[in-house]
């Protein structure tokens, strides 16, 4: 895998995780939840910076989904 192809499933699943943040779910949905959706978020967003300037990635650290 290389970085393009690490921040496309990255986005992937930042996108699988959307719906969290619509006004509706959002409003019915724990604070202990949203917290930690919007940390393994985060964790997601974060993850390109930990392989930087690495050709071929053997295998990705992806950080653990909350739900």
């Amino acid at each position: 895998m290389n970085i393009d192809q690490l921040r496309t499933e990255r986005n992937a699943r930042l996108v699988a995780c959307d719906f969290y943040f619509l006004q509706d779910m959002a409003e019915e949905t724990p604070d202990a939840e949203l917290l930690a959706i919007k940390l393994y978020r985060q964790a997601l967003r974060d993850l390109p910076a930990r392989y930087a300037g690495e050709e071929e990635i053997e295998s990705v650290d992806w950080p653990e989904k909350p739900f």
